[in-house]
């Protein structure tokens, strides 16, 4: 879960005066909250003593101000990461 303050939302999902003469949006003035919720699973594999792989499936949902913000296009956010890492 993330807790975003007022500024904080207001800058990621707000519209301001100027915004929305430029736009011609709504104002929009989020208040401060949880901003999303989320889980992620992960795995790990250490190949050798240097080498190892992994991968992580995260998802990501916006909550109440930030998931109804005119600018926000999609509630839900995804992602999938595979990687390979080397110790030193």
């Amino acid at each position: 879960m993330t807790w975003a303050s007022r500024s904080a939302m207001q800058t990621y999902f707000g519209i301001d005066e100027q915004q929305a003469a430029r736009s011609g949006r709504a104002l929009y003035t989020p208040r401060s909250g949880i901003e999303s919720v989320g889980f992620t699973v992960g795995a790990d594999y250490q190949i050798d003593k240097q080498w190892g792989v992994g991968t992580r499936v995260s998802t990501r949902s916006l909550q109440r101000d930030a998931a109804d913000s005119p600018i926000t296009e999609k509630k839900a956010q995804n992602s999938v990461v595979v990687f390979t890492a080397y110790r030193f």
